[in-house]
């Protein structure tokens, strides 16, 4: 058990030295947000319902628009 246990260490202490890099890396991608800042709720909406109801429907095939329900933010 403990022999285990003192190869599990030095194979991590190896790795460490071997690969001195991967786990800053990790880190700083773990850091970045996705996206910096949020855009304002304005930016997203549109101002004519009949042109935001065209537009998802025109998002998927006839065959699956035609009968979907298409709700408006607001």
């Amino acid at each position: 058990m403990r022999n285990n246990q003192v190869r599990v260490i030095a194979l991590a202490f190896a790795l460490q030295i071997a690969l001195p890099d991967a786990g800053r890396q990790a880190v700083a991608q773990a850091g970045k947000a996705a996206y910096p800042a949020v855009a304002p709720l304005d930016q997203y909406l549109i101002s004519d319902e009949k042109s935001e109801i065209a537009l998802a429907r025109n998002a998927a095939p006839g065959s699956i628009s035609d009968g979907a329900e298409v709700m408006v933010l607001g």
